[in-house]
């Protein structure tokens, strides 16, 4: 969160999950964050492959 502007977004992945903790600092960060793990992002880049072929 510490490099990102007013005006960003922030994407965090990770392999490992996240804490309840974790997705709570990112629900009330500053600027809009989020978080998704392996699974969801897994899911995300199907649906994005799919629609550009």
């Amino acid at each position: 969160m510490g490099g990102l502007r007013a005006c960003d977004r922030g994407l965090y992945v990770s392999t490992g999950g996240f804490t309840k903790e974790a997705r709570y600092e990112a629900g009330r960060a500053n600027v809009p964050i989020r978080p998704l793990d392996l699974d969801a992002f897994v899911r995300r880049y199907v649906e994005v492959y799919d629609r550009d072929r």
